[in-house]
């Protein structure tokens, strides 16, 4: 049903030559859902936001990467990792060739370090969390919490693999 209601929602848009999206507001949509535990419908959205930014702005716009990367964020909650990967490294070569450098940029490759981790890959989760750390640190003051997050993720990283010293 909800599907449905999408595609109608797309197809109203095309024909009345709405003005461009409100991405902003289908950002927080999709936050919402996910702060509810609302996966589907949080799934849902992310996917209407990747249908417009590709018809709207195309397919090396912001918007179509960070929604390729919302895409696999319910799948990573459902444990669905085959999916989950898919979409998060479409995003990441997305973000690499459009827009390297940005704090979803970094965001990304964080995300993927948590996965790599998850599944006990630590070289390539080290490998993403080194350089979600670094794009971090050319964007954010010294203090910001991003930054501490990756070192955080870091530091659980090497406890994990019992390297204490770093």
């Amino acid at each position: 049903m909800k599907a449905i209601y999408i595609t109608l929602l797309l197809i109203l848009a095309s024909i009345n030559g709405m003005a461009q999206t409100d991405f902003l507001s289908l950002k927080q949509n999709f936050i919402n859902h996910r702060k509810a535990n609302k996966q589907d419908s949080a799934l849902l959205v992310a996917r209407y936001m990747n249908q417009l930014a590709l018809k709207e702005e195309g397919d090396t716009s912001y918007w179509y990467a960070l929604s390729m990367r919302y895409i696999g964020n319910p799948y990573y909650t459902l444990n669905k990792t085959d999916s989950c990967l898919e979409y998060w490294h479409r995003s990441l070569t997305l973000f690499e060739t459009n827009h390297r450098n940005h704090l979803d940029h970094a965001t990304g490759i964080n995300s993927l370090g948590n996965l790599y981790s998850d599944l006990g890959d630590y070289e390539k989760a080290e490998k993403y969390y080194l350089q979600s750390l670094e794009i971090r640190q050319k964007i954010y003051p010294e203090d910001h919490s991003d930054i501490a997050t990756s070192f955080n993720n870091l530091g659980n990283l090497y406890s994990d693999l019992g390297d204490y010293e770093k």
